[in-house]
């Protein structure tokens, strides 16, 4: 099963004033012109997904335009792990240029769901999507300029996509057991 995002929504994030986008089964293009907020819907979904964009600061997510403040995204999208229904809801602040969270509301299957704080949130959308953050932006998102970033990647990142760093951990711990049963099995044999 495929994620299918369905609709997103915006108010005040970077240049989209009260936006609705509503998404429709199977491929969905975005074009337009340069500077017209194509990456902009991008940043969007991963901002609201996660809770930031890659090498971008929050604070400059949220509308430049005097007076403007406060910042909140939608999104709508199912499951690919289970189908479930899952909308997300961030509401954010800029004040005196700092970025704050005020809160994030996660519903699934028309439920809200009590979240512990914005890394449970991350956490909950890692388990409904079936990846995590950077692996999400390695494999489904990437900013414009950093084509060479997914062509000719750092080993670290290879590695942590394809979570060989876990399974060398767990290498390792089973390595440690199978040593200490070892020393464990040569005492009874002495006795």
């Amino acid at each position: 099963m495929r994620i299918m995002i369905e609709e997103l929504r915006l108010r005040n994030f970077e240049g989209f004033r009260d936006e609705k986008i509503t998404f429709t089964k199977g491929l969905n293009l975005i074009t337009g012109r340069n500077s017209v907020g194509k990456t902009t819907l991008l940043d969007a979904i991963v901002y609201t997904l996660y809770g930031n964009v890659p090498n971008v600061e929050n604070r400059l997510l949220v509308r430049r335009e005097s007076g403007v403040r406060n910042m909140e995204t939608y999104l709508r999208f199912r499951s690919p792990v289970n189908g479930s229904k899952v909308e997300i809801l961030r509401f954010a602040e800029l004040r005196r240029n700092r970025f704050t969270t005020k809160e994030v509301r996660l519903i699934i299957d028309d439920r809200e769901v009590q979240v512990e704080g914005l890394e449970d949130l991350r956490r909950r959308i890692t388990r409904l999507i079936g990846i995590g953050y950077r692996a999400f932006n390695w494999i489904v998102y990437s900013r414009q300029g950093r084509l060479n970033e997914i062509l000719e990647p750092k080993r670290e990142d290879m590695d942590a996509i394809l979570q060989i760093t876990l399974l060398r951990e767990i290498s390792e711990q089973l390595s440690t057991i199978i040593k200490d049963l070892k020393g464990i099995e040569s005492e009874y044999r002495i006795m």
